[in-house]
């Protein structure tokens, strides 16, 4: 088994790169010329629900714009006879244009579908103790068409023009 274990190499992906540009973890210390990703070692997650409060759109120090969400995902199952249902709150972070887009476009309520990595960090709480988070980094979101009609203009096309205006 030892021997399988270290011949064993994990298939790698090309990323494109747009890919690399709009997301700057995954883009961080790689060159065009080595922008390769093991598949085997990431989560890619997809998942919908309900947008629990609006988006919040802030600045990193280094000028990156960059939205936070928090998605209720409910599932509900039954077992012998009787319903459960289960609810988790899962924070999404997007990037660049997508939450800059997300932010002008997405309100409390709203029914989306998030796609993206799942991500956990660590930092130091104020009491000096190591916290963990775990969160989807988004690659894309959307709105579901199941639970929504999309007008012709959208909230994202109105803060843009009167931007210009």
């Amino acid at each position: 088994m030892r021997a399988q274990r270290e011949s064993y190499k994990p298939r790698c992906v090309l990323m494109s790169n747009q890919d690399s540009t709009d997301n700057p973890v995954s883009a961080a210390h790689v060159t065009k010329e080595t922008r390769l990703v093991m598949s085997a070692f990431t989560i890619n997650t997809t998942l919908e629900g309900n947008i629990v409060e609006d988006p919040t759109l802030r600045k990193t120090n280094s000028g990156l714009d960059v939205a936070n969400m928090r998605v209720a995902v409910t599932t509900r199952t039954t077992r012998n006879g009787k319903e459960y249902e289960n609810t988790e709150f899962i924070t999404c972070v997007l990037w660049n244009q997508l939450g800059t887009n997300a932010a002008a476009s997405l309100s409390k309520g709203d029914r989306v579908i998030v796609t993206g990595d799942l991500r956990t960090r660590s930092f130091e709480g104020k009491d000096g103790n190591t916290r963990y988070v775990t969160e989807i980094v988004a690659d894309s979101v959307g709105v579901s068409l199941r639970w929504h009609v999309v007008a012709g203009i959208h909230k994202a096309s109105e803060a843009l023009a009167s931007a210009d205006a």
